[in-house]
């Protein structure tokens, strides 16, 4: 306890980066709580704003017999359709970080293989889905931004919780 009043302090995971980070027993949603909550609210915007308006057809696409529906082009992107990709897929990396955190106790470089590989197969279900809307271009480049931002929040979530020990540890000294 380290002569603190007030809730016992545990350790969350077994790394450098997370080790001392505090987390108390009380009641209520916590950490994991909030991370899911993120996430769901995050993947529902995610889901309307990319196939908003939600107009499927499969007679005017592009699809063409013999096409396997699973290929997606390239595609051509502005930068600023690139950082709004990529901003839009941070809160769902910043969550699904603090869930790898919290419940699973996986940090470091495996928390960063998974949260991209969440992030890129729910992209890529997103891009396909766009196949069959006409006013949508799907586009591997499109994935590739969505990705780099849940890498974005996953690095955003890594440097919260560094300057949660860091304060911590100052705390614990005074």
């Amino acid at each position: 306890d380290r002569g603190q009043s007030g809730p016992t302090q545990r350790l969350v995971a077994h790394s450098n980066m997370a080790r001392k980070l505090p987390w108390t027993s009380r009641r209520g949603p916590g950490e994991a709580g909030g991370s899911i909550l993120l996430m769901c609210a995050s993947l529902a915007l995610m889901v309307l704003v990319t196939l908003w308006p939600f107009d499927f057809s499969v007679r005017d696409t592009w699809l063409r017999p013999g096409r396997p529906i699973l290929l997606i082009g390239w595609g051509r992107s502005s930068v600023s359709d690139v950082l709004l990709n990529a901003g839009l897929f941070m809160p769902f990396g910043f969550g699904l970080a603090s869930l790898l955190t919290w419940r699973r106790r996986l940090t470091g470089l495996k928390s960063l293989a998974v949260v991209f590989g969440v992030c890129f197969a729910v992209s890529y279900a997103i891009e396909v889905l766009q196949q069959f809307m006409p006013a949508r271009y799907p586009a591997l480049r499109d994935t590739l931004a969505n990705s780099f931002g849940g890498v974005l929040g996953w690095s955003g979530f890594q440097s919260l919780v560094r300057w949660r020990s860091r304060r911590h540890r100052e705390d614990a000294r005074t």
